[in-house]
């Protein structure tokens, strides 16, 4: 019987498993790459342990009450975002505060829908949102397939961060001209060894927030896996003109 060369699998990290035991060779999520999405709280000790950019404080809840008593500890010295957790939940649930009252509003709300059953509260950075995202083979001496990509998002429809969500129409994406641009330098490339550990192929995205005061790169999360525009972006990069 004839087998593909290779199988894309999305979030489907037994499938994945399954294939590889045949043989074939999957581009995608593995059971330990999904970690890194799923948990954000197992990402951050990853983040920690291989030095990929700067940790903002964050906190894990499972109940709301837990979160707005903590919040109510921190009598609003701080701005926080908060964020459900995994991958199937709606991006309506990550919420940018303005202040410690639009925080506990956010929790109430969040209460009363009762639509996250585990999020984070994570320290609002002062700064610019921009993804780095590589592909990655552990096979290839240089795991690496260059050149990377970066991302600026516009998730909201209008400007001011108005409107409902879009997904990522109104994102901002090229290539780095360098090889090794230094974002990715402060971050991603130092996940090599973890990500060969991994067995991973397919691109991952790690999204940070540039401070503005020392340009430090501070972690919000990965993406490792084909996300809104990675397959384009690698396209495009490579000069494939499909439209």
């Amino acid at each position: 019987k004839l087998a593909p060369d290779a199988v894309v699998v999305y979030n489907l990290p037994k499938v994945a498993a399954e294939l590889r035991r045949r043989k074939i060779p999957t581009i995608g999520p593995t059971h330990m790459s999904m970690l890194l999405e799923d948990d954000r709280m197992y990402a951050i000790r990853i983040v920690k342990q291989y030095a990929v950019g700067v940790v903002p404080e964050t906190k894990r809840f499972n109940k709301v009450e837990d979160a707005a008593a903590f919040a109510k500890a921190q009598g609003g010295r701080k701005r926080w975002v908060f964020k459900a957790e995994g991958t199937t939940v709606d991006t309506n649930t990550t919420h940018v505060t303005e202040s410690h009252e639009h925080l506990m509003a956010v929790l109430d709300f969040e209460g009363r829908l009762n639509r996250a059953k585990s999020f984070v509260l994570q320290e609002h950075i002062d700064g610019v949102e921009i993804s780095i995202e590589g592909w990655f083979d552990y096979r290839q001496d240089d795991p690496w397939v260059h050149p990377c990509n970066s991302t600026l998002e516009r998730k909201k429809l209008f400007a001011g961060d108005l409107g409902p969500m879009t997904g990522c129409m109104g994102s901002l994406v090229w290539e780095w001209p360098q090889e090794r641009p230094k974002l990715f330098r402060q971050t991603l490339e130092n996940m090599t060894a973890w990500l060969k550990s991994a067995e991973y192929i397919g691109p991952i995205d790690g999204n940070f927030i540039i401070d503005y005061k020392e340009h430090k790169p501070y972690f919000i999360e990965f993406s490792p896996r084909l996300g809104w525009n990675a397959f384009e972006a690698l396209m495009a990069m490579h000069g494939v003109n499909w439209l």
